[in-house]
């Protein structure tokens, strides 16, 4: 479905290269470099035409319009609430999706400078246990064919997060689920995440699971683009960041192993933003993980 071929991304193992646009970039032109740069073998950073030399810079390069992606949450029309408030979804897959909560938590709506609006997500709860542990995740589920099963096809899942000071630390709440389907012992999953400040993405198929991590941390209370990308059998964690000037840097990672298909799930099983579900979609609090701070521009795009 993308207008970008699956076989542009080809780059060497633990690729740490930063590269840097040249020219300033505003919202819609800084969505065409990321989609570009994430395609791209070397260490060029294509900036589109007809970009003004004193555009405003954005803080987002996740945000990408339409290119035939399954799913796409901007988050601009989304309003704050708790549990059963609904998100609007756009993209080629017809899908629903609303606000799951535990400890009656609830999601708010704020600015995301340079790229509209975002949803914030609760704050860390230090003393908080399996039944206190405060979750407000975006649960999106297929209401129709095609649904979000990549299968054996390469795919790109994406997100802007900016992460608290403090979002870690407690059994319950031991790291950051950014956006996922499946869990770990399903028998599929798709997911990003950062534990630690440091970001990870994993692909588990019918023939095994694959993970990358960054060997650097996210820094809090700033927006960072994170991607993660299957290609046949390489996973690759990209991460990017528009600068003060404009520019965008971008670290990129890769690893080989063997995945298989992602059919391995029940078509009901949601795709989730911030947290994670069971099959059924009720938020999982025991080890909940969920993101604590802002999280925009998610986007789900199998590469047919």
């Amino acid at each position: 479905m993308s207008r970008y071929s699956s076989s542009d991304l080809s780059g060497a193992p633990m690729d740490t290269l930063t590269v840097r646009a040249s020219t300033r970039v505003g919202r819609r032109s800084a969505a065409l470099v990321a989609a570009v740069a994430a395609c791209a073998a070397g260490p060029l950073l294509l900036v589109s035409p007809g970009v003004a030399p004193g555009a405003a810079a954005a803080t987002s390069v996740a945000a990408t319009g339409d290119l035939g992606r399954e799913l796409v949450l901007d988050l601009d029309t989304a309003v704050a609430g708790g549990e059963g408030t609904r998100v609007p979804t756009a993209g080629t897959s017809p899908t629903t999706a609303e606000v799951r909560t535990n400890a009656d938590a609830v999601v708010r709506v704020v600015r995301h400078e340079g790229a509209g609006r975002a949803l914030r997500l609760p704050s860390f709860a230090a003393g908080a246990d399996a039944t206190t542990v405060p979750v407000a995740l975006v649960a999106v589920t297929s209401t129709g064919s095609p649904d979000l099963d990549p299968g054996a096809s390469d795919f790109v899942l994406g997100a802007s997060v900016r992460l608290d000071a403090t979002s870690t630390g407690t059994r319950v709440d031991n790291g950051d689920n950014v956006v996922q389907r499946g869990t770990f012992d399903a028998a599929s999953q798709m997911k990003l995440q950062v534990d630690g400040r440091t970001p990870s993405c994993r692909v588990k198929g019918a023939e095994g699971a694959v993970t990358v991590f960054a060997d650097t941390r996210l820094r809090a209370d700033r927006w960072f683009d994170l991607t993660c990308r299957r290609t046949g059998a390489t996973v690759t964690l990209v991460r990017e960041r528009v600068l003060a000037d404009g520019t965008v840097a971008r670290r990129s990672w890769s690893r080989n192993g063997p995945i298989g298909s992602l059919s391995g799930l029940a078509p009901g099983v949601p795709l989730t933003v911030g947290g994670k579900t069971d099959p059924t979609g009720a938020p999982l609090s025991a080890s909940a993980d969920p993101m604590n701070g802002s999280i925009d521009d998610v986007y789900l795009d199998v590469l047919d």
